[in-house]
């Protein structure tokens, strides 16, 4: 709640209000002021322009090639994230393909994440 309130500039007892665990759509969190806008890789270009990145800086698309071995971690999460959630055993193939790996990145990791 302190990182979110001291990077987005609102008082800890305004986090405190939004940490309440809910899921926010893009524009609702825009509204809530966790996020600056909403948009595609040229609105992110544009934003990076207006805090002094070169516009014209070359964007690269990074693309997982090979199983790293994280692999077997995130499948072990995904079924205990299935387990936790009172699913059945196959849904923890359904979460991992999902993302389950990605379930604890934080900051702008989350936002940059593919």
């Amino acid at each position: 709640v302190d990182i979110v309130a001291e990077r987005r500039k609102m008082s800890r007892e305004q986090a405190l209000v939004l940490a309440d665990g809910s899921i926010f759509t893009g524009r609702q969190g825009v509204a809530n002021g966790l996020i600056d806008a909403v948009g595609g890789e040229t609105v992110a270009v544009d934003w990076l322009a207006t805090k002094g990145v070169d516009a014209k800086l070359k964007v690269v698309e990074w693309k997982d090639t090979e199983r790293r071995s994280g692999f077997l971690f995130s499948k072990a999460m995904a079924q205990t994230i299935g387990s936790a959630l009172g699913l059945p055993a196959y849904s923890s193939d359904v979460i991992h393909e999902l993302g389950a790996d990605r379930l604890f990145l934080d900051g702008l990791v989350s936002v940059w994440h593919p």
